[in-house]
């Protein structure tokens, strides 16, 4: 899924529709969301620590593949974003 919405990001800043761009971004960001509440990492914790460790390195990654995808509209904000 990170990979396509990406693809669609590139695609949408490369025809100059930014909002567009913006609207795949935040897509993503609702998606991200909604799969942490599902997996609820806090609670995996106490019962599988192997399947929460993979929810939280799924969300790590789709953190950092914001930060990149945000980086043209923010570049200071996924630049601190992408360091951490």
């Amino acid at each position: 899924m990170i990979g396509e919405q990406h693809a669609k990001v590139t695609d949408h800043i490369e025809a100059f529709r930014f909002k567009a761009a913006l609207g795949e971004v935040m897509a993503l960001a609702r998606a991200s969301n909604v799969y942490l509440d599902r997996k609820q990492p806090w609670k995996q914790r106490k019962e599988d620590l192997a399947a929460c460790g993979t929810t939280i390195n799924v969300c790590v990654q789709t953190v950092r593949a914001l930060a990149t995808m945000m980086a043209p509209f923010l570049p200071f904000s996924a630049a601190k974003c992408a360091d951490m």
